[in-house]
């Protein structure tokens, strides 16, 4: 990228800055309200009732997620190994079973509601793994049509909208930031309202519901790959010809960062000044991360949403919701 592109991002990064400082400043101002989520609050409105000069809704859309990956690598450094193994084995089993059961239970849901194949994969695949990377993965693969993915897209979104300010609210209810921070991590859709939503609780709940939600991306590109081969079989779909380039292409390669600095920040190589630079690092990458996460909530967009597809995916929350807390509080009481 050229330094000339770069520069043209400055007043949109400037601009996410500014009104993270200012989500900082009312969270500070509100009990028990992470200012994460006020810097989403604050994107949405934004985005929504303001019109922005495109020179800063450039940068803010071309930057936020880069701010966003580069934190959860960063985070790895916060992350400690003890706490993995004292809740990998549960946290494993619980996040297998609900992204089977999930994927299995909207594709009955969709075959129910009588909607079109491909839209019921699109939204099967959104809700079990990873939000809209895995719809526009699954899509792809299977090569359904822009409106069911537009449609797909939508529907997470507006969940991804409700559960980032309602599971904060009940999280207030839940003491242990290990029940909540799997629940929040096994049962919510995209990985930055996930994240969102565990650390509004707290640091402990956000660690975890981030790797729960990075051991589900990493199936973005299996279910892609076996969805793919499904439809080719019925000959819906043409086929992947190198199967392995295309899981490597649709593997998102910030887990591998992750998982190098959470390795780095265990081998007690790095001090402990070091460690807390690190800390106020993916703090303040995340502030700016999720005010352009809030950008890129367009509320005229989610209209696009069916109410068949609004309501597949309402029913199988609604049940993988109360399910996964069921199991977070039996798992990790």
């Amino acid at each position: 990228m050229s330094m000339k592109k770069i520069v043209e991002f400055v007043p949109g990064i400037i601009f996410l800055f500014i009104m993270g400082l200012f989500a900082k400043y009312i969270g500070s101002l509100i009990p028990h309200v992470s200012y994460l989520i006020i810097a989403i609050l604050l994107g949405i409105i934004s985005a929504n009732l303001v019109k922005l000069p495109v020179l800063i809704t450039e940068g803010i859309l071309k930057t936020h997620k880069l701010f966003l990956n580069t934190g959860i690598v960063i985070l790895g450094a916060r992350v400690l190994l003890k706490d993995i193994i004292r809740v990998g084995p549960e946290l494993l089993l619980m996040i297998v079973v609900f992204i089977f059961f999930v994927l299995f239970l909207v594709e009955y849901l969709s075959k129910k509601f009588k909607i079109d194949p491909k839209l019921g994969s699109c939204l099967s695949s959104g809700s079990s793994v990873c939000g809209v990377s895995a719809v526009i993965a699954t899509g792809a693969a299977i090569d359904a049509k822009k409106e069911h993915i537009a449609y797909a897209i939508a529907t997470i979104l507006t969940f991804d909208v409700i559960t980032v300010f309602l599971y904060p609210l009940i999280g207030n209810l839940i003491a242990s930031p290990q029940v909540y921070g799997a629940w929040t991590g096994v049962s919510m859709f995209s990985t930055g309202t996930t994240i969102a939503a565990g650390f509004a609780h707290s640091d402990m709940a956000g660690q975890i519901a981030t790797i729960a939600k990075m051991v589900r991306n990493t199936f973005i590109g299996i279910w892609a790959l076996l969805y793919s081969v499904y439809y080719v079989r019925k000959g819906l779909s043409s086929k992947i010809v190198n199967k392995a380039s295309y899981l490597w292409n649709k593997f998102p390669k910030i887990i591998i960062g992750f998982i190098i600095v959470l390795f780095i920040a265990n081998s007690g190589i790095l001090s402990t000044t070091q460690l807390g630079y690190m800390k106020n690092a993916y703090n303040w990458l995340f502030m700016l991360a999720f005010v352009g996460l809030g950008y890129n909530m367009d509320l005229n967009e989610l209209k696009k949403t069916g109410v068949k597809p609004f309501l597949i995916v309402l029913i199988s929350f609604i049940i993988v919701s109360l399910l996964s807390l069921a199991a977070a509080f039996l798992l990790f009481k």
